[in-house]
């Protein structure tokens, strides 16, 4: 399970890369837990606070679903906006990057991916990664939470996707 293949990429690989991540982000079980309670939370202090106030159940009930509607409302308003933005700030990304569109050559292995172009090269075992991800767009390697390598799925062959991803699988990190 060895392959190598040579890339130059563009800002809509930036692009893909980012809304692939994010949307993996926002399925994560730690994610909705944290969305889960910022809907909970003001719920809770205003029914609390309407039941301090000698509120009926029905009135208790009636502020809660308004308060979790409302911070839903404005939970989904910044997140669409946020997918929204992705491609702005990732042409930003790109262009601000001194090797982003510069040919680089990707070589995976049972030890790890190494990387070589013009003016760096390097090898990352595959314990470095934290976790690993594909899409329909590519595979994401990514080092911690943000910060990631993207081989878009337009550079490899059928066989390379195929082989990277079952190296990844054997040998790498954790799906996310």
């Amino acid at each position: 399970m060895a392959g190598e293949v040579r890339i130059e990429l563009i800002e809509q690989d930036h692009i893909d890369a980012n809304r692939a991540w994010m949307l993996r982000y926002l399925r994560q079980p730690r994610t909705i837990a944290r969305f889960a309670l910022l809907l909970a939370a003001p719920a809770i202090v205003l029914a609390a606070l309407e039941w301090i106030e000698g509120g009926g159940p029905a009135g208790i009930i009636q502020v809660a679903a308004f308060a979790a509607a409302a911070a839903g409302g404005g939970l989904l308003l910044c997140l669409g906006l946020g997918y929204l933005l992705i491609p702005r700030r990732a042409r930003r990304l790109f262009r601000q990057s001194a090797t982003a569109g510069k040919p680089y050559l990707y070589a995976w292995s049972d030890q790890g991916l190494s990387f070589r172009s013009e003016t760096e090269s390097g090898t990352r075992a595959w314990r470095d990664f934290y976790r690993w991800g594909d899409s329909s767009r590519g595979v994401l390697l990514l080092l911690n939470e943000r910060l990631f390598y993207v081989i878009p799925r337009r550079a490899l062959t059928a066989a390379q996707a195929e082989d990277l991803r079952a190296t990844v699988a054997a040998h790498g990190p954790p799906r996310f």
